[in-house]
């Protein structure tokens, strides 16, 4: 979770730009969160449903776990938007 969900910087204005801010991103909630989430929601009567983004964001999963993939690394996080090519392998 802390390789996966951080990159290094952001691709700044639209798809196709090659300026970058220059400035790391990311963050993820701990479990102590998630629970905290989910118990709060159940107070409410609401059900926390979790999202997997896959294959969208594949090449975060293979940055933390680069024995997933095809190439078995080394993966970066993306900086820019758009489809990578590195893929998960069975």
């Amino acid at each position: 979770t802390v390789t996966g969900s951080r990159r290094k910087q952001t691709l700044a204005g639209r798809y196709g730009s090659d300026r970058y801010d220059g400035k790391p991103y990311g963050g993820y909630y701990t479990k102590q969160e998630i629970r905290d989430i989910v118990r709060y929601a159940a107070d409410r009567h609401i059900t926390v449903i979790p999202e997997i983004d896959m294959p969208g964001h594949s090449l975060a999963a293979l940055a933390s776990y680069p024995y997933l993939g095809c190439s078995k690394g080394p993966y970066e996080v993306m900086q820019t938007w758009g489809v990578s090519p590195e893929v998960l392998c069975a």
